[in-house]
């Protein structure tokens, strides 16, 4: 990978991490929205901390960062989901 798509592509990783403090933060989910924050910036800095020639490491960290991206994405849906059913079940919805 050249040097310079190496480095688009590492601030390309912030994006989900957005994503998916914005969802929690809208959706009234304060605690998924900072564990979203956090787990994925530990995932980015961990990413960015190996170094440019370790192929195997760069794998391996987006795999991590692939992992807390989409659970932290499940537990939003979750959280959105027991939301709605308790609303539905006081009969607010």
């Amino acid at each position: 990978m050249s040097g310079l798509l190496a480095h688009l592509s590492q601030f390309l990783l912030f994006i989900p991490a957005i994503i998916c403090f914005a969802v929690a933060m809208r959706s009234g989910l304060f605690g998924a929205a900072i564990a979203a924050a956090v787990f994925n910036v530990l995932a980015i800095a961990y990413f960015l901390s190996i170094p440019a020639g370790d192929d195997f490491g760069h794998i391996g960290a987006l795999w991590i960062y692939g992992v807390v991206t989409v659970t932290t994405i499940i537990g939003i849906l979750l959280g959105l989901l027991a939301s709605v059913l308790l609303n539905v079940i006081r009969g607010r919805l």
